[in-house]
């Protein structure tokens, strides 16, 4: 984790060109699909994920803005018997892991053409998580608050060069302190895929 928070860093310092002009502002709804990675939880793609963002433009090749997204993770295990004490229960059950990250970000971009603008972003903020098992008419049940990290990479594809829209595509990996001892969650992380459609404008 360490590593990746370091590169990103680099990265947004080091990064030279510029984009846009300043005073800009991006407007961008994606569709956001992948998967929960570290636990064993969860472990399914997962493809039911959206993602709204705005970025103003503070100088030509740097943005702040804000962040709200959701994401729903989730397993089906076919039926076996469990086996806690003295107690048995044979069934199938559903496991589920949502994430609500509401995020400021700040977003260094680079200008390598006219139609292809790539970019690398990093956000800080809280989640909403919970995290549930569903079987037969029993359910057991998390949430959570937590603090969450999500390092980006990703790229404004234009229609044309003074087209105000734009597709945009990124890779994005979340890393949250959203946890569930009882399930063996210590910390609710995913990577993530977005695709979607930008809109820059004054």
């Amino acid at each position: 984790m360490k590593k990746i928070l370091v590169s990103t860093i680099v990265l947004l310092i080091s990064v030279a060109g510029f984009s846009q002009q300043k005073g800009t502002n991006d407007w961008r709804i994606d569709w956001q699909f992948g998967l929960p990675v570290g636990n064993n939880f969860v472990t399914a793609f997962s493809a039911l994920g959206f993602n709204l963002g705005y970025s103003k433009f503070i100088k030509q090749d740097l943005a702040v803005g804000l962040e709200l997204g959701w994401n729903n993770y989730y397993q089906y295990a076919p039926k076996k018997t469990y086996t806690q004490g003295n107690e048995a229960v044979t069934t199938d059950l559903y496991k589920y892991i949502y994430t609500f990250p509401m995020t400021a970000t700040i977003m260094k971009t680079f200008h390598a053409g006219e139609v292809f603008s790539p970019y690398v972003k990093l956000g800080l903020g809280g989640q909403y998580s919970e995290q549930n098992i569903y079987y037969n008419v029993y359910e057991t049940t998390n949430d959570n608050w937590g603090f969450v990290v999500t390092p980006e990479i990703g790229a404004h594809v234009h229609f044309s060069k003074n087209n105000p829209w734009s597709l945009h595509a990124a890779v994005r990996y979340s890393w949250s302190t959203n946890a569930a001892k009882n399930l063996g969650v210590n910390n609710v992380q995913s990577v993530n895929f977005l695709l979607g459609i930008a809109c820059t404008v004054l």
